[in-house]
């Protein structure tokens, strides 16, 4: 347990995101703030065609994934050299991530599925994409651990 207490870590976002679906209330606070982000888009460089809007937002939420991503890196390599633990920045890190992965991967999967086309009902599809995006969480937690320990085996080398 000791050994993976990032996995662990996300396997526990993972459950509460599950769980959360029955309520409703996480996966939709998670997407709407990229609703607005899309609306204010669509207002700004015009609604047609509407699929370069939503791959405009695709695009904003993979780069705001990958410089998240680069924050933590730098974050946990930080924390090794000086020797503390970084269970709360992976902690800050996954709070972060709820609201830009879920999103992620409903937008993508908004752009496979239905070719960024929709009606009232694509409310429904973000219910679609959460238990898959919420699997993300274990996956995340796991490649911290594996960073961590290749970064405290290279020190012990060095």
């Amino acid at each position: 347990m000791r050994k993976y207490p990032n996995t662990i870590l996300g396997l526990i976002f993972t459950a509460c995101c599950i769980t959360s679906i029955f309520t409703w209330v996480l996966p939709v606070i998670t997407v709407f703030p990229w609703a607005i982000v899309e609306s204010a888009l669509a207002n700004t460089i015009g609604k047609e065609p509407y699929s370069k809007v939503g791959q405009i937002v695709i695009f904003i939420l993979l780069s705001t994934f990958l410089i998240s991503l680069l924050i933590l890196y730098n974050a946990i390599q930080k924390g090794i050299q000086e020797n503390k633990s970084v269970k709360t920045t992976t902690i800050i890190f996954m709070i972060s991530q709820l609201f830009i992965i879920h999103p992620l991967f409903f937008y993508i999967y908004w752009a496979i599925k239905l070719d960024y086309g929709g009606d009232g009902q694509l409310l429904f599809l973000i219910f679609e994409t959460f238990p898959f995006s919420s699997f993300f969480f274990v996956i995340i937690g796991y490649a911290i651990d594996k960073f961590i320990t290749l970064k405290k085996e290279k020190l012990v080398v060095n």
